[in-house]
């Protein structure tokens, strides 16, 4: 198409009209939506259309008359029915844009993430103006109607398909603090049991028909019926355990943690001749550490008391066995390293 025939033809808009709830519509998409001569959007075999449900206030009030466009879109894993509608769908949307039309095609959430525009934007893409006018994505209203901040400082976080294999999703969902898995539906029993083999099922949460009506949320996904799920759901893994108060933490283990562990083994291992009142402090601080490294709690501060009442014992000894707790300033400057580390790597100092 030569550049005379582009500014001829009509633009091309990709409009996210969001997870459900019409008030989470953009101002600039329901200003499009409004205005366009012409409105497409994907529907089920019985005509029904999520996101022009959503978008139903930003339509055209009846002072022009607006043309709608449905897709059918049948749900089925067969890519080449889906295929022969979209190219069926690009077809009558290019008839009007060589017309001088403007059209809007709605998509749940964002055009672009997980959205149906991007099948259409790769056919028509080269041919014709196009802009994209982004939505609230279901992540962030799941995120945000969990009450669950999703991604803190420096963590990370990875958007999944529910439709890849067992060893790509354990893999993520143990490597990633933060992670969505978009879509689960009838894979959900498989989620569930990935998440249980990652230990990760106190991290999730589950929604479904995010903003809407019907939402569902189920913190604790240990209750969840294993069965399939309803399309429109999504699972979100989120670190329960942060980097806060200088300290040092990760999702998975407690570094703090395990690294006083280890000290304690040690201090038992130089004292394992003295009498039981020492052992017993010791031995008091291994089985903390140990719960800090699989309840992911921090254990900071409660290693100061620790470290306290070892001093106060190990003063009332003579200076021989006064010597023989040389590991105790090794504890202090390593807490204060720690904290130096963790100031210098938090982005928000």
């Amino acid at each position: 198409m030569t550049t005379t025939e582009l500014n001829r033809s009509g633009t091309l808009y990709g409009i996210g009209v969001g997870p459900g709830d019409p008030e989470l519509i953009t101002l600039k998409a329901h200003r499009i939506i409004h205005c366009v001569p012409v409105v497409s959007y994907l529907a089920n075999a019985d005509g029904y259309s999520l996101a022009r449900d959503i978008a139903r206030e930003s339509l055209g009030s009846g002072e022009q008359t607006q043309v709608e466009v449905p897709v059918t879109m049948l749900m089925c894993k067969d890519r080449a029915i889906a295929n022969r509608a979209y190219d069926s769908a690009a077809d009558s949307i290019r008839s009007y844009l060589d017309q001088g039309m403007n059209v809007a095609f709605l998509c749940e959430g964002d055009p672009l993430l997980f959205g149906s525009f991007a099948y259409i934007l790769d056919r028509l893409e080269n041919s014709y103006t196009v802009e994209v006018v982004p939505g609230i994505t279901s992540i962030s209203a799941a995120a945000s109607a969990a009450g669950r901040a999703f991604g803190r400082l420096a963590e990370n976080i990875t958007i999944l398909s529910g439709r890849h294999g067992d060893e790509r999703i354990l893999e993520v969902i143990i490597s990633t603090e933060n992670v969505a898995i978009m879509k689960p539906g009838v894979q959900r029993p498989r989620i569930l049991r990935l998440l249980q083999e990652a230990g990760r099922l106190q991290d999730a949460c589950y929604l479904e028909h995010v903003s809407q009506s019907e939402q569902k949320i189920v913190h604790d996904v240990s209750t969840l019926e294993i069965e399939p799920g309803p399309y429109f759901s999504i699972f979100l893994a989120i670190a329960l355990y942060y980097s806060y108060n200088g300290l040092i933490a990760f999702p998975w283990y407690n570094t703090t943690a395990i690294f006083f562990f280890l000290l304690n083994i040690l201090f038992l291992f130089v004292n394992k001749d003295s009498n039981g009142n020492l052992r017993n402090i010791l031995g008091v601080s291994a089985i903390l550490t140990l719960f800090g490294i699989f309840s992911k709690t921090d254990v900071g501060l409660a290693h100061f008391f620790i470290i306290f009442l070892y001093f106060l014992y190990s003063y009332r000894k003579n200076i021989q066995e006064i010597l023989s707790f040389f590991i105790l300033p090794i504890i202090l400057i390593s807490i204060l390293i720690f904290k130096i580390i963790s100031y210098l790597g938090d982005p928000e100092r």
